[in-house]
């Protein structure tokens, strides 16, 4: 069966509908595509003309007025899964009118687009969902002569937009930026990162959607994954940088804010620059653990005796070398660190501040404020509308 998330994750990839049949009967619906505009219901002639084509083991991709697509996947013997509309070719505006025409639908209807390669990969991974089955593009095309998909052609369109790019002077920005970035995270030297985060290039970042959210999320997805491996290059252990790139990548994925999710990539690649430059710092390898083993449990209640299990020593003895090590006790440090986290989610998140102390496993919401005034000099409400008045 189709899952939920699988469902949605290609309506926003193939930004058309996904309707989920079952004995030829249409039960669910993803896209939140209104009844007048959708071909399947204004136009019975056409489901059943849909429902007529011959069943096949794999996706069965169709089209109708050259250049727009649909796809029928037949999951079992009595479920099956209609995808579409979509147009691999934009501006087709004729192509709109066609279908307004054809298939009775409301005058205001917009056929999405979607290159031919996300549609026919879209539509092999709910397959794949369905079924189990693994079919590659390049077999799914070969069996249905789609000519709308090839290698050659895209590497043409490729070679046609670097060559565009030069005429217009639109280079990417000079990977000698983006080295000195991830050797500066490598090493934990936040002076040269925070001076790397501010400088001026002529190049412009690589174009990686059409929507500028979608734009802004991916870029910044990139750079925590760049920003990750750096890290872990740097000595830091893969887990604890996988688990700080995953948390990330979430909360940037939750920002609908283009300003506040780039302020936020620049503070996630200081993070990791931050965690490379205190293990560098930490003389002791428990110290170290330890402030591994925060990290990881920081929506949990932590105690010093938690942790010295975990690292098999006594608690007074990580309490000695981390006040040696550190200057500041265990339960210090792990307050801190809890605030720190309270911080960020205070200025990229919209969690309300009570929900930011259930995360945290503060037992009250006055407990939670009281440590994060001692550090920061005021409450979580005012220090967060002071963060909202200086970004407007």
């Amino acid at each position: 069966m189709i899952s939920d998330y699988i469902a949605k994750l290609v309506v926003r990839m193939l930004h058309t509908e996904i309707r989920i049949t079952a004995d030829k009967t249409i039960v669910k619906r993803y896209a939140g595509l209104e009844e007048n505009q959708d071909p399947f219901l204004t136009d019975k002639g056409f489901l059943q003309t849909v429902w007529e084509r011959k069943p096949l083991s794999i996706p069965d991709i169709f089209s109708e007025y050259s250049m727009i697509y649909y796809a029928r996947l037949d999951i079992d013997s009595k479920t099956s899964v209609l995808a579409g509309p979509v147009c691999v070719m934009e501006n087709m505006g004729e192509a709109e009118q066609w279908m307004r025409k054809a298939h009775g639908i409301a005058d205001d209807v917009r056929i999405p687009y979607c290159d031919m390669t996300a549609f026919l990969n879209g539509i092999l991974l709910i397959y794949y969902e369905g079924t189990g089955r693994e079919i590659s593009v390049e077999e799914l095309c070969k069996y249905h002569g789609i000519s709308g998909w090839n290698k050659e052609k895209d590497i043409e369109k490729f070679q046609k937009n670097i060559f565009r790019r030069k005429e217009e002077g639109k280079l990417h920005n000079p990977y000698q930026h983006e080295q000195r970035k991830l050797k500066s995270i490598q090493e934990g030297r936040l002076k040269e990162l925070a001076e790397c985060q501010k400088e001026v290039y002529t190049g412009e970042l690589g174009k990686v959607a059409e929507n500028p959210l979608r734009q802004e999320k991916n870029i910044s997805i990139i750079v925590i994954v760049l920003a990750s491996r750096a890290a872990i290059r740097g000595g830091i252990s893969a887990e604890l940088a996988f688990s700080m790139a995953d948390h990330d990548i979430i909360q940037i994925e939750r920002m609908n804010d283009l300003i506040a999710i780039r302020a936020a990539t620049m503070e996630y690649e200081t993070e990791f620059a931050r965690l490379v430059n205190r293990q560098r710092s930490a003389t002791n390898l428990y110290v170290k653990k330890a402030e591994e083993y925060v990290y990881l449990h920081l929506h949990e209640p932590i105690h010093v005796s938690d942790i010295a299990g975990a690292l098999k020593i006594h608690p007074d003895y990580l309490t000695k070398v981390f006040q040696r090590e550190k200057g500041i006790s265990a339960h210090e440090y792990i307050q801190s660190e809890k605030m720190r986290e309270a911080e960020k989610l205070l200025s990229y998140s919209d969690y309300s501040v009570s929900e930011i102390a259930a995360f945290l496993s503060f037992n009250s919401q006055s407990h939670f404020s009281k440590c994060f005034r001692q550090i920061y000099g005021e409450t979580p409400a005012a220090y967060r509308r002071n963060i909202k008045e200086e970004r407007i």
